[in-house]
């Protein structure tokens, strides 16, 4: 009995996106986000091969991030009565190898972990990751 990683985790790079959150707008850099739900294995006494199900979902993102006021991303990190909330981050890349198409992911994390760089011409450079709390959902329409 054991959880093995899932061998259909899947991970998104861009190399830059503006990414749109409530009342927040950050230019996104280094973006990355992966997902993937364990494996769940059973030994079968008889036989060599054993019983393989779906197990829990786990993903995790992390960001650079360039914005006007430190607060707001700060804020995402700090708890609330003992819990840190839902955040819901959607960003657009358009696909400029094929005929234009557009994808808009959507996004549901907790962020746990925050990291001011600099501060440059009154802008905070940083990053942030979290946990995501459900499988990310894309959806694809003309660019």
């Amino acid at each position: 009995m054991g959880n093995i990683p899932s061998l259909s985790t899947k991970t998104v790079f861009c190399s830059q996106v503006v990414v749109t959150c409530t009342n927040v707008y950050v230019s996104g850099k280094n973006l990355q986000f992966e997902y993937g739900y364990a494996i769940n294995q059973e030994t079968v006494m008889g036989s060599n091969d054993p019983i393989m199900a779906t197990g829990e979902f786990r993903g995790t993102i992390e960001f650079e991030f360039l914005a006007c006021t430190d607060s707001d991303i700060h804020d995402w990190v700090t708890p609330s009565a003992g819990q840190i909330a839902i955040k819901t981050l959607t960003f657009k890349e358009v696909d400029t190898q094929s005929a234009a198409q557009a994808r808009t992911w959507t996004i549901y994390a907790r962020y746990n972990n925050y990291q001011e760089t600099a501060r440059e011409n009154d802008f905070i450079r940083g990053r942030i990751r979290g946990v995501l709390t459900d499988e990310p959902t894309e959806a694809v329409g003309a660019a």
